[in-house]
């Protein structure tokens, strides 16, 4: 699962929650800390 967006703000600053989440199907789960970046 990727997350891609436009966000003002600094690296990492950002926390993806629950609420952000959203259903995630069986057998998946947050990675939590993944550091896929494109610059």
């Amino acid at each position: 699962m990727v997350f891609e967006g436009n966000v003002a703000g600094e690296r990492g600053s950002h926390t993806v929650g629950v609420a952000e989440l959203g259903p995630v199907p069986p057998g998946y789960e947050d990675v939590g800390g993944a550091r896929f970046q494109v610059g």
